[in-house]
């Protein structure tokens, strides 16, 4: 079983680094399902593992289609 990878998520927009991070806006089409409330950053360069069993709730969740650019992101990053 995969362990959860999270990004550390912040209303704090002007911290975005350019050609990045991923930006989340009420605009989007996955903003209602990620449960923010304020246009936020998905900072991709905060990463953390977390056991499952230390998960209780999931808050929200991003689409198919930005999670796929955010992990080529990662990706390439990675390997440099």
């Amino acid at each position: 079983m995969m362990t959860p990878c999270w990004h550390f998520i912040s209303s704090r927009v002007h911290q975005a680094v350019a050609e990045f991070d991923e930006l989340i806006s009420p605009g989007d089409p996955d903003f209602a399902s990620s449960k923010l409330k304020a246009v936020s950053v998905i900072r991709l360069g905060r990463l953390a593992t977390v056991d499952r069993q230390l998960i209780r709730a999931r808050l929200g969740a991003i689409g198919e289609e930005r999670f796929v650019r955010i992990r080529q992101r990662l990706i390439t990053w990675i390997q440099g």
